[in-house]
Order: C-alpha cells, then structure tokens, then sequence
C-alpha cells in the first residue's frame, strides 16, 4: 500500500490518473474524482466540527490531558456532526456520489492497520455503520456494498479470513461482519 507505507510514483502512462489521461476514460476519472472530492470533504467537515463543537479549546484548556474516553467521545461527536453538516449539502443530483465517497473515506481508514478497534478513535467498521445510518442509508444501497467490498479488500490484505453469509441486505452483512473484525 504506497501511500501507507511510502510514497511511490506510479507510471502515469499505464495507470489512469487527474493529471494525465486518455480522453476515452474521461468520465471515469471524472467520477472518481468526484467521489474524492466528497470524501475528503467529509473528512474536512469532521476535522471542521472540532473547532465548531470546542474540543480545540477543551485541548487548550487542558494542555492536551484528556482521557482516552474523551477523546474518543470527542471523535464520535465530530463524526455526527460532519454527517449533519454533510446532510445540508446533498441535493438530489449528488446524493448518491455524496454518499458513496463517505462510504469510500470512512472504509479507507481501515487499511491503516490489521485491527479495526481504535484506543482514540471509535473502531473503523463502527464509524462507517453510524455515518451511513446517520445518513438513513437504506440497506441494499451501494454505500453498504462498497463498505462490504472495502472489508473483504481489508480482510485480503491483511490475510483475515471472514465468515460471509447470505444476507437479506448489504446492510446485514456488513452488520454480520462487524463482530469478526476484531
């Protein structure tokens, strides 16, 4: 993983990329895009609701001694409201791309490490699954599936074998993957 463990330069003539590429994939670099776009914008909202929510001050005021639980309540508190204030920007010409980058930002903080349980931060599968309820995703939305994707793609990476069921949604499965994760 380049960009976990270092930088590499790819070869821009065989791996599409925003700064040079074919005009025929246009619209799927376009699209990408996109969904980064959104991700990183959920990402920066997040980081926006500290400063908006006082937990930058609560740091100052304490010189940074804050229990692990709080800290952790702090990142919960600012995943709400990023997803709040994410809700003000979807109309429904981008709610699905707004949504689907979510999914795709949340699922890739998984693959920082093999353990999805964090000592700050609330666990990796548990910030996906309460972002995407608390966008009311329906269950069978591809937002679940491309979080259920980025578990099996974690899951291979780090040569975790997974339990899959048949499941009544994609929602379900993702809630039956949870437990295994850890």
């Amino acid at each position: 993983m380049s960009l976990i463990d270092a930088y590499n330069d790819w070869d821009k003539s065989k791996i599409p990329n925003p700064e040079v590429y074919d005009s025929r994939f246009a619209g799927d670099i376009e699209k990408t895009n996109e969904l980064f776009l959104y991700g990183f914008n959920f990402v920066m909202c997040h980081e926006f609701s500290h400063v908006e929510l006082g937990h930058c001050d609560a740091y100052e005021k304490t010189a940074g001694f804050l229990t692990d639980l709080e800290k952790k309540e702090f990142e919960q508190q600012a995943d709400a409201n990023a997803v709040k204030l994410f809700q003000e920007g979807i109309y429904p010409e981008n709610e699905s791309a707004t949504k689907y980058g979510v999914s795709i930002a949340l699922s890739a903080l998984m693959f920082f490490s093999s353990k999805v349980s964090k000592k700050i931060h609330p666990d990796s599968d548990v910030r996906i699954a309460d972002a995407l309820n608390g966008f009311q995703i329906e269950g069978d939305d591809t937002s679940w599936i491309i979080s259920c994707a980025a578990v099996g793609l974690w899951a291979s990476h780090f040569n975790i074998d997974l339990h899959w069921e048949e499941k009544s949604s994609f929602k379900g499965l993702f809630e039956h993957l949870m437990p295994q994760l850890d």
